[in-house]
């Protein structure tokens, strides 16, 4: 069995989570709330949007700066932003909208980063495995196969 490897580009992922989308107020999904969850998942694959609001927040420019001290491309960047959105959309969804316990999951992703990884659907965790696989290898100067 393979080992689970904690890598920078993972640990990033969940960081990019609790900064940028940490909800207000979901209660439950409620048409307004199913609104505001599209429009954040728009604003992170969006990359004008998503660059509007990183100018405003310091916290968000320090990761997107340690994202290009890790050489990763402007197309690993914005696949970096469409996970976080997948991921945020699921959260969202499978906590019915409840900010208190997506919050706490996300909080619990920064202590456990290996359980929130195998919590993710699996298609998820293989996009997050393919790209940190691709940023590893740019920040190892090895072949990522």
């Amino acid at each position: 069995m393979e080992k689970f490897k904690i890598t920078l580009p993972k640990v990033l992922i969940s960081s990019f989570l609790l900064l940028i989308l940490s909800p207000s107020s979901w209660a439950q999904l409620s048409p307004s709330d199913a609104e505001a969850l599209s429009n954040t998942t728009q604003l992170l694959k969006s990359q004008n949007q998503r660059e509007a609001v990183i100018q405003k927040n310091p916290k968000a420019q320090e990761y997107v700066q340690k994202m290009q001290q890790m050489g990763m491309s402007e197309k690993q960047k914005a696949q970096t932003f469409a996970i976080s959105a997948d991921v945020f959309e699921t959260l969202i969804k499978n906590q019915n909208g409840d900010s208190q316990a997506v919050q706490k999951l996300l909080l619990n992703a920064q202590k456990d980063p290996q359980a929130f990884y195998k919590s993710l659907p699996p298609e998820t965790q293989r996009q997050i495995q393919s790209l940190s696989t691709e940023v590893e290898a740019i920040m190892t100067g090895k072949p990522p196969y």
